[in-house]
């Protein structure tokens, strides 16, 4: 995965328990680094081969995680007064790079 070279954006390794009936993914607890409060909690999925952007939120803070598939996330920071102006991350989370984004 690449470095974190974003200020502000989190790369947490989450933990994921092995069954044969079926894996546990650990998500989020309040206690983690990254947790800044509850808001919503909602699901997407992206169909193969398509490119499916985000809003920019400006006073959101978002956990994102991929348990089933492979997500690959593109950063761009544009904001003004941060050191990290004009960077990109690239980002790939799967079942098997089993991370949270923040």
């Amino acid at each position: 995965m690449d470095e974190i070279n974003i200020e502000g954006v989190i790369l947490t390794p989450l933990n994921r328990i092995f069954h044969p009936k079926g894996d546990v993914f650990h998500g989020m607890k309040k206690s983690d680094v990254g947790f800044v409060g509850f808001g919503e909690a909602y699901f997407s999925t992206v169909n193969y081969t398509e490119i499916k952007g985000w809003n920019r939120h400006k006073r959101m803070t978002l956990n994102l995680v991929v348990p089933m598939g492979s997500v690959t996330f593109v950063i761009y920071d544009d904001r003004n007064g941060i050191s990290t102006k004009g960077r990109f991350l690239k980002v790939e989370l799967s079942p098997d790079k089993y991370h949270r984004l923040t």
